[in-house]
């Protein structure tokens, strides 16, 4: 049993890394080679990623909602370029309540969340998409926190243990060191 599982993960590695040079060779023909540019970036493959978040302090009485919005430097690719979100606090996506989100504009898929309810995945058909969410009233006092999200370079996601499928399609993408990351701040009630 033990030998099949690390048979398995080593299979998944394997392609893994051959998906990862496949779609670097293709990208790097068809752009030229783009290391970085004005503002830094992760790598030199797919359209670059830029984060916002707006307000930046969501609470949860009265309710009130919060909007992510990630952005790309050129259109995605046919198939769409998937893109990773990361907090930095575990479980802080459970503070929203991700059974009322809006995603604009239509047609772009609703983002799928990671196991530790920490991060999402944003499948991405246009060069801008905005999920809107609200926020989560768990009727518990709690101190304000604060979390920082940023996009996750593409070559550092651990896409085999995130569960979404078509990652090698979708492509990779370049984060903008300057504007991958936003903080927000979850509150009970306003300050």
């Amino acid at each position: 049993m033990m030998a099949h599982r690390i048979v398995m993960e080593l299979t998944v590695v394997a392609l893994a890394a051959t998906a990862l040079v496949a779609c670097g060779d293709d990208d790097d023909e068809a752009a030229g080679s783009s290391g970085g540019g004005a503002g830094g970036t992760s790598s030199g493959m797919g359209p670059q990623a830029e984060l916002a978040i707006s307000p930046d302090t969501i609470t949860e009485s009265p309710p009130s909602t919060v909007t992510f919005t990630v952005s790309l430097s050129e259109d995605p690719g046919a198939d769409g370029t998937r893109v990773y979100v990361l907090g930095d606090e575990a479980q802080s996506l459970t503070q929203l309540d991700l059974t009322d989100l809006e995603v604009v504009p239509d047609g772009n898929a609703a983002p799928q969340g990671d196991l530790d309810f920490s991060g999402f995945t944003l499948l991405m058909t246009t060069r801008e998409v905005s999920v809107t969410i609200g926020s989560f009233d768990d009727m518990m006092d709690e101190a304000p926190s604060s979390v920082r999200y940023t996009i996750v370079p593409f070559e550092e996601v651990p896409w085999g243990e995130l569960a979404v499928e078509n990652v090698v399609a979708a492509g990779p993408y370049r984060v903008a060191t300057a504007t991958a990351t936003a903080e927000l701040a979850f509150r009970d009630a306003p300050p």
